[in-house]
C-alpha cells in the first residue's frame, strides 16, 4: 500500500514539474 501511495505521489509531482518547466503548457491552459 505504501508503494502505491509513493508511486502516485511521485507521478503527481512529475506532472506538476513538467507543467512548471514547460511554459508552453501554461500558455495552453490560459487559452482554455
Amino acid at each position: 500500500m505504501a508503494r502505491g501511495l509513493k508511486h502516485g505521489r511521485t507521478r503527481l509531482i512529475g506532472l506538476i514539474i513538467a507543467d512548471i518547466t514547460n511554459p508552453y503548457s501554461v500558455k495552453r491552459h490560459e487559452r482554455h
